[in-house]
């Protein structure tokens, strides 16, 4: 199991789970997530921590949800992106187990304004994280599954974390690990 940072590891460690350090971000989690799964060699690899939810109806903070696609935002040039620049087959990644898509950013939403306008451009995204992408890459080119569940801590865009729901969602995250992780 793989988690962005330390705060997210000590909420979500579990007896019998190798949890990890991936980082913060695109770079870092795909770099230290490829290490940590040559080191371990697993069949699933699980990404595991907090998200911004583009839909406070369908995902509202405190909730856990497990994404079915993840698709790579903000890396391109000129509002391309690099599979439509014809430099990567596909910007999107299908993960094990089902759910709505993710948007894996290289930077979150400054504003509510912002994460509106993404979600627009981006029909039946339902998360905004920063490292699934990287993750995905990494397991897949590995030969290993990849799910993600992410805790809804907050709207996209909303920056101002003295509102944001991160014990509860962390907790939320560790509530549904235990129901696919040996205990």
């Amino acid at each position: 199991m793989l988690v962005p940072t330390p705060e997210e590891a000590d909420a979500l460690a579990l007896h019998g789970a190798v949890l990890e350090l991936c980082g913060f971000g695109l770079a870092a989690s795909g770099v230290r997530a490829a290490a940590a799964i040559a080191r371990h060699r697993p069949n699933r690899v699980i990404l595991a921590g907090l998200a911004g939810t583009y839909d406070r109806q369908a995902a509202p903070p405190g909730r856990a949800v497990w994404a079915g696609t993840v698709r790579c935002v903000g890396i391109g040039a000129a509002g391309l992106s690099a599979a439509a620049l014809g430099f990567a087959e596909s910007d999107d990644v299908t993960l094990s187990g089902g759910g709505p898509l993710a948007l894996s950013v290289a930077s979150a939403s400054a504003t509510i304004t912002e994460a509106e306008d993404r979600a627009a451009a981006n029909p039946g995204a339902l998360l905004e994280e920063m490292e699934g992408y990287a993750v995905a890459l990494a397991a897949i080119e590995a030969g290993a599954t990849c799910l993600m569940i992410r805790g809804v801590s907050n709207a996209a865009g909303d920056r101002d974390r003295a509102g944001w729901e991160i014990t509860r969602s962390l907790a939320a995250v560790r509530e549904a690990l235990t129901t696919i992780l040996p205990q």
